[in-house]
């Protein structure tokens, strides 16, 4: 899943329109987000339709969210 910026929630801030969330709350798959180190942050603030993430990818390890 591309995004902008992840926090260690799982949560992203993508691209603005809403297609991948509208696409994710009506599935069962396996979220994962794919970013570097530099894109993690601790905390976004979201909204009642922002779907998590499962797990976040970076190029120094896994995030697994809980």
């Amino acid at each position: 899943m591309p995004g902008i910026v992840f926090d260690k929630n799982g949560n992203r801030i993508g691209y603005g329109k809403g297609y991948f969330d509208k696409f994710l709350k009506n599935t069962n798959a396996l979220k994962v987000g794919l970013a570097y180190d530099f894109q993690i942050i601790e905390c976004i603030e979201t909204d009642e339709w922002d779907v998590p993430m499962d797990l976040v990818i970076t190029e120094l390890g896994v995030i697994r969210i809980a």
